[in-house]
């Protein structure tokens, strides 16, 4: 990743961007899903917010997994975006599929992964339930993750009582 982007290039990545480009779009997009979607949380994350975490993705995963081998999983999918851009960013494997996340964690089928990193839907419970999924996999199997939340989250009561028995060496802010 370029580092030495200026400014100018930063905020023009920095927006927003819809998987829609216009009312017409809209029309039936929610059959494509094998889940209940709001179009509204159908935004997502610019290329420089992946940018900004690859050095933290680095140092997080373990000296014999390089980002080539790291298998990295966005569980929320919007149009397929994330994976293209953590491709060009060097991770060559990524999970990133039209599946309902929250069918495949009751039924065991989360796919295999290094690191999470995802944008939740800020609507409903989605980013508590994705925390919660969060949190229990590292203490259980020291999977890191990498969530892109309002910073009003943290502020929450469930966020705080999720992250009080977190050591700090295991939260980067």
């Amino acid at each position: 990743f370029d580092s030495l982007s200026s400014t100018e290039e930063k905020s023009k990545r920095c927006s927003k961007s819809s998987m829609f480009s216009s009312t017409e779009d809209l029309k039936g997009w929610s059959r494509s899903f094998p889940y209940q979607v709001d179009y509204k949380d159908h935004f997502e994350s610019p290329e420089v917010a992946y940018e900004d975490i690859v050095p933290l993705i680095d140092w997080v995963s373990s000296p014999t997994n390089s980002r080539s081998e790291n298998i990295v999983y966005d569980p929320y999918y919007c149009a397929g975006r994330a994976k293209k851009i953590l491709h060009s960013l060097g991770f060559c494997s990524v999970v990133h599929e039209r599946r309902d996340f929250y069918e495949d964690i009751i039924h065991g089928r989360v796919p295999n992964h290094d690191t999470l990193v995802t944008n939740p839907p800020y609507s409903d419970d989605h980013k508590e339930r994705c925390l919660n999924f969060c949190l229990k996999q590292l203490r259980e199997l020291d999977r890191p993750f990498f969530i892109l939340m309002p910073n009003y989250v943290a502020a929450r009561e469930y966020y705080r009582n999720r992250v009080e028995n977190v050591g700090d060496e295991d939260v980067v802010y």
